[in-house]
């Protein structure tokens, strides 16, 4: 971090839940656990230099904006692929 403007997270799970509804299809439960991880988001928010969070693993394209930091839900499914162009 110190040698760095700006960084940007990257991780197949999500760090935040706030995106997530509030139930989540019991066929779905098993995953759950890996959807909206907050010790993970907590340490994302913890860096200053974060502005920009690209994640996955809910298969449901979403963008929100979680204290100054970009989160990116990229949303591909196994049959349909996603593209995300990011400048930072």
């Amino acid at each position: 971090a110190r040698q760095a403007d700006k960084i940007v997270v990257i991780t197949h799970h999500l760090p935040f839940a706030k995106p997530l509804p509030e139930r989540i299809p019991a066929k779905y439960a098993f995953a759950a656990a890996f959807m909206g991880s907050k010790k993970l988001g907590d340490v994302i928010a913890a860096e200053p230099k974060v502005t920009h969070v690209l994640c996955g693993h809910s298969h449901y394209k979403q963008r929100w904006n979680t204290g100054g930091i970009e989160v990116i839900n990229i949303g591909s499914t196994y049959t349909e692929k996603n593209m995300e162009l990011l400048t930072v």
